[in-house]
């Protein structure tokens, strides 16, 4: 799943102001904002602080995008693009990249939970990929609590089937959150699908939502990474130190 950014997606323009000071641009997409400050160049880099921002900007959404999010009818069809192999190139690049930035000194601490996120993810499109090549090691690999998924497809078709079911379900509760209006259209529109995909290939679908959804879903609520308020509040307090806490935005209002 994509993540939206909260945090800037920055454009560096550095000018020498002073002998000491530059001036560093950058942007904010959700926001519509551009940003501008001052910084002390015998302190930090503009390379370090775009190196610092890309390292929280990445919170906010899929580092490995080979297998980010296999919520598609599709997954199984194409699951043989996206074998182990495909993943972990990808996983160590990503890894490597990262751990070659340099960074403000006050962000050292973001890149070694950047690389704990990485892992998860890493860890997670693992699993899901197991679950449906091999339920057996999924199973023993698992979080307990997101073993019931796999377990099911260890079981006979009335199991497999059942727990198709109870996926949907959980996906149209996940909905309730947004009011009972939307739930019931959500409710139609799940219903309508399932019946849908039942008379096409009951047997298909049941697997790919419960291994793309269900256990997707649950292995990625158990890795690590850090809450999307927590990176904001982490990008303003590492703004404030890196310009003194003085810089500036101009934002656009957001056309709807």
């Amino acid at each position: 799943m994509k993540a939206m950014t909260t945090a800037a997606i920055f454009v560096s323009i550095a000018v020498t102001t002073s002998a000491q000071a530059q001036t560093y641009e950058w942007r904010s997409e959700m926001k519509l904002c551009q940003y501008q400050g001052d910084f002390d160049n015998n302190k930090y880099t503009a390379k370090q602080i775009e190196n610092s921002h890309f390292v929280l900007n990445s919170f906010t959404r899929a580092n490995l995008e080979s297998f980010s999010e296999p919520m598609s009818n599709l997954f199984l069809d194409n699951i043989s693009s996206k074998d182990p192999e495909v993943l972990t190139k990808e996983y160590k690049q990503a890894k490597s990249n990262i751990e070659q930035l340099e960074l403000v000194p006050e962000a050292q601490k973001y890149k070694q939970q950047l690389l704990k996120t990485i892992d998860g993810e890493y860890k997670t499109a693992q699993l899901a990929i197991l679950a449906y090549r091999n339920p057996s090691k999924a199973l023993k690999q698992s979080p307990p609590m997101c073993q019931h998924y796999v377990e099911a497809l260890l079981q006979d078709e009335t199991a497999v089937q059942n727990k198709w079911q109870q996926v949907i379900e959980e996906t149209i509760q996940k909905q309730a959150q947004r009011g009972a209006m939307h739930l019931k259209a959500h409710r139609l529109s799940e219903t309508w699908k399932y019946e849908k995909q039942k008379n096409e290939d009951p047997a298909f679908y049941a697997r790919n939502a419960i291994v793309s959804s269900g256990f997707y879903n649950c292995v990625k609520s158990t890795a690590y990474r850090p809450e999307l308020k927590t990176v904001s509040a982490n990008y303003a307090k590492l703004n404030h130190k890196i310009f003194d806490g003085k810089y500036t935005a101009q934002c656009a209002m957001r056309q709807e």
